[in-house]
């Protein structure tokens, strides 16, 4: 037909141009009178995972059917560049006031989460509503999405005996990436020192703590979907107690490995023995310890936590009883000289003294080196008793104070005299190799004459005019003297009898005269 009207063929193209207005016309009415879901744009970027809000109108349709009520079931998607869908959200609108009339708008907004898998790109959000169904949508902008990190990996655990920090560490993903460190699996702030690095030390902590690490891509801020946990262990710290064990006698020597060295130690322990506090140089004959002290080291084995405590050996010498020295010989009633103990090796529990036959012995309540015996009355031995340690007692080599009698006291003649005149006073009772010794007073006093041999046994007073007592003992050679005897010189006055030259009473001279 157009090719036998050649006026018509020039009319084609603008049929073709009539045609293609008229479909548009059709079209845009149809699109101004049908339901429609227009989404505005999305700020950009975002990371993947992280929750945003959407904000979309819904425009009604010029039909009842095409109008939007709280009935309305809205699919949220999000598109990458190769228009590949993935469901976001499903969701209705109850107890939204939709607009009520053809072609009308209701803005909407809804949250979303962005898939935590996805890789960094350009995506863009539709949103399309299965009640009423609308043909006809207006998607987001392109938005670009960040790929998150890859949590920490191979983590490594830390532990500790007893109350302080612990070191944890875990594995970088890579370059431009870094590791913050927080309390808990989700939320939470950053905890002090544990930002920006691998390895993490705690604050000091008492018990066994859990820490979560985070990854953290330096450029975009992105953090890992999850965080990696790693553990902070505190293990106990064991008691070791010790008990000193019972001293031994030398050569006797100690089992320290024995339980009642180390009974009350928190149970399971095993022990190690040790010369130093620090527990670095070992004692190799713990069963067989001499005197010193000490370093029992009790460890849990499981955590190798561990409690160290000193215990002390003591090895007692032999006793040495040693020997007293200072015996001397003295008169009966004096006390010893000093007596000395030396030589002994112990201490001195007491002192002890035995007479003929010098087979029995008493305790005297002296534990020093030195010792004076009270008055003796015969010859004494005296020892000393020592004892070392737990050693048994040992009895030193005793001394000797050899105790020499008194001699008798004399007796004597008194003697009458006239006043003014001398009196000669006569003692008796020494024997070969003694003499005597006259005094002024019982004790003490002024000694007056002191004789030769037993043969010179007067005295002979100066003149007195009162009746006067004088007092003589008798010395022996090893110079002991006896009790001292009174003497008494009687001054008798005028007219009395002395009988001085007879018993004559005629005689003058028998009578004190004035």
């Amino acid at each position: 037909m157009i090719k036998n009207y050649p006026a018509l063929k020039n009319l084609a193209p603008l049929f073709f141009f009539v045609v293609f207005f008229l479909f548009s016309v059709q079209a845009n009415a149809q699109y101004q009178n049908a339901a429609f879901i227009s989404v505005s744009n999305i700020s950009s970027p975002v990371c993947a995972g992280s929750n945003i809000t959407i904000n979309f109108t819904a425009k009604n349709g010029n039909k009842l059917a095409e109008y939007y009520n709280n009935s309305s079931i809205y699919e949220v998607y999000i598109a990458d560049a190769s228009n590949n869908l993935t469901l976001l959200k499903t969701f209705n609108t109850s107890g939204v006031t939709y607009c009520g009339y053809d072609n009308c708008n209701t803005s909407l907004s809804t949250s979303v989460t962005i898939p935590p898998n996805l890789s960094t790109g350009n995506y863009i959000i539709r949103i399309y509503s299965t009640s009423p169904y609308n043909a006809w949508y207006s998607p987001s902008n392109d938005f670009i999405v960040n790929q998150l990190p890859l949590a920490p990996s191979l983590p490594i655990n830390g532990s500790r005996c007893g109350t302080g920090t612990v070191s944890l560490s875990v594995t970088n993903p890579g370059t431009g990436f870094t590791i913050d460190w927080y309390a808990s699996s989700t939320g939470g702030s950053v905890l002090s020192g544990g930002s920006g690095t691998s390895n993490f030390t705690t604050p000091s902590i008492s018990s066994t703590t859990t820490y979560y690490s985070e990854t953290r891509n330096t450029t975009t801020g992105c953090v890992s979907a999850s965080r990696t946990a790693v553990t902070a262990t505190i293990n106990a710290i064991p008691t070791v107690v010790t008990s000193n064990p019972a001293a031994v006698c030398s050569p006797s020597t100690v089992n320290l490995t024995l339980a009642a060295v180390t009974t009350g130690s928190t149970v399971g322990l095993t022990f190690t023995y040790w010369t130093n506090v620090a527990a670095t140089d070992s004692y190799a004959t713990p069963t067989a310890a001499t005197a010193g002290t000490y370093y029992i080291k009790g460890t849990i084995a499981a955590t190798g936590c561990f409690d160290i405590k000193p215990v002390t050996v003591t090895v007692s010498p032999t006793t040495v009883g040693g020997s007293v020295a200072g015996g001397t010989t003295i008169c009966s009633g004096s006390t010893s000289a000093l007596l000395t103990l030396s030589g002994h090796t112990g201490t001195i529990t007491k002192w002890q003294s035995s007479v003929s036959p010098f087979s029995t012995w008493t305790d005297i309540a002296n534990t020093a080196t030195t010792y004076t015996s009270g008055a003796l009355s015969v010859t004494t031995q005296f020892r000393a008793v020592v004892q070392s340690g737990s050693c048994a007692t040992a009895n030193s080599i005793s001394t000797t104070v050899t105790v020499n009698p008194l001699p008798t006291a004399p007796t004597f003649t008194n003697a009458s005299i006239c006043s003014g005149s001398s009196a000669t006073l006569a003692a008796s009772g020494a024997v070969a190799t003694q003499f005597y010794r006259w005094y002024s007073l019982e004790t003490g006093g002024v000694l007056l004459k002191t004789g030769t041999d037993n043969t010179v046994n007067t005295y002979v007073t100066p003149a007195i005019t009162a009746t006067t007592d004088y007092w003589v003992s008798i010395v022996n050679l090893n110079g002991c003297e006896s009790i001292r005897t009174k003497v008494t010189a009687f001054v008798n006055v005028n007219n009395v009898w002395n009988g001085s030259l007879s018993k004559d009473w005629n005689t003058p001279g028998n009578w004190c005269t004035g």
